[in-house]
């Protein structure tokens, strides 16, 4: 099952695999987060983050002034080491929750985060409408499913079949948001330097990386990582 192999990620690294020290990981991560802090203003707003993993990008969330940070995962030993690490950050709240039993809120978050996650839901449609519900406004990055080479790791990777790793087209995902009251204001397609590839491959890709990013035909192809924002109308 995914969650037990985050757990183990935990157990054996401290944190999750993918937010190690490596440099593609390091590339890869620093291209995404600086998407999704572009995406929209966070100082003062109440923002969930679903599926928090070890709170890396929680942490990061929180340093942009939000007034509050709830971070969930239903990972429970990632979420006491992320509340651990990050104890004395007071605008940051860790919960082990699954998203599936969430509580919806009378008055929604300002802001869901949902960076990573959709793939890994067991039920895709069903998230998205707890997300729809639980925000006024949902960020979301997932791995480009226009992309043939990430469905190529998908299918041969150790990590990716242990951690459920997959990817969906955009325009499916867009579909999903739009039948429960999503829609999608932004959208753009980044980052070429792959997870857990060799320091040689991930210098050589990120030096092409802002040329591919500005071709239209080329990036929806060769980018990683499809990013969009979506307002929720109330339902």
């Amino acid at each position: 099952m995914t969650n037990k192999a985050f757990s183990q990620d935990v157990n054996e690294f401290g944190g999750y695999a993918y937010t190690t020290q490596a440099l593609s990981c390091r590339m890869s991560n620093a291209r995404i987060s600086k998407s999704i802090l572009a995406m929209d203003v966070f100082t003062g707003k109440k923002i969930i983050d679903i599926g928090c993993g070890d709170g890396t990008y929680s942490y990061e969330l929180a340093q942009q002034e939000p007034a509050l940070v709830v971070a969930i995962d239903p990972v429970e030993n990632a979420v006491k080491a992320a509340a651990k690490k990050y104890k004395t950050v007071k605008n940051l709240r860790f919960e082990s929750v699954d998203l599936y039993q969430m509580e919806i809120p009378q008055e929604p978050y300002d802001i869901a985060v949902l960076r990573g996650v959709l793939h890994h839901l067991p039920d895709l449609e069903k998230g998205i409408e707890i997300a729809c519900k639980l925000a006024k406004k949902i960020l979301v990055m997932e791995p480009n499913g226009y992309n043939p080479v990430l469905k190529i790791i998908e299918k041969t990777s150790r990590y990716h079949i242990e951690h459920g790793e997959q990817s969906f087209t955009p325009a499916s995902l867009r579909w999903i948001f739009k039948k429960y009251g999503g829609a999608v204001v932004f959208d753009e397609f980044v980052g070429l330097v792959p997870f857990f590839c060799s320091d040689k491959a991930a210098n050589f890709l990120k030096f092409f990386e802002k040329k591919v990013e500005s071709i239209p035909l080329a990036r929806a192809i060769a980018c990683g990582q499809y990013m969009f924002v979506v307002e929720v109308n109330p339902r």
